[in-house]
């Protein structure tokens, strides 16, 4: 490994560990809310568009969220080695599967298949997606065909 792959192992461990935090920040936060939530038994909760007050949702609630707060603990107190090898993992597999794209346009490729996904599934589908997709796409091609020229 030269000494440009250390610094990408470094950065991987101290994002990981920072997405650590903001898992706990984020899952504490409405683990503390629907805690609240489940203590109160008069409050309500809407699952599936239908407003109720059964213990069962609200418990379903607390766990789900909890299990934020389990992520961002884990990845925050993970030993230095097993993220080390997670890198390598990271790595191996990116040069794999990769045809040779450049991992700045693999994650804007992932990013616009995200920004597809939710907006055909949860949102409607409007045209920025379409143009969103389009220009992210183009550009993702441009980069592919700079790369097989140069």
């Amino acid at each position: 490994m030269n000494t440009s792959q250390f610094k990408q192992m470094k950065r991987f461990r101290k994002g990981l560990r920072f997405m650590g935090v903001l898992f706990i920040l984020v899952g504490g936060f409405l683990l503390l809310n629907f805690s609240m939530l489940l203590l109160d038994p008069e409050s309500t909760i809407t699952v599936n568009g239908v407003v109720t007050s059964a213990f069962t949702p609200k418990l379903q609630a607390v766990i789900f969220t909890a299990s934020f707060t389990l992520i961002g603990i884990v990845l925050l107190f993970v030993p230095k080695s097993v993220l080390n090898k997670l890198f390598i993992w990271d790595q191996s597999l990116i040069s794999t599967f990769t045809l040779k794209l450049k991992r700045k346009s693999i994650k804007l490729l992932i990013l616009l298949y995200l920004i597809f996904t939710t907006s055909w599934f949860i949102f409607a589908f409007d045209k920025i997606d379409i143009i969103i997709l389009l220009i992210g796409t183009s550009y993702c091609y441009s980069l592919y065909k700079k790369e097989n020229i140069s």
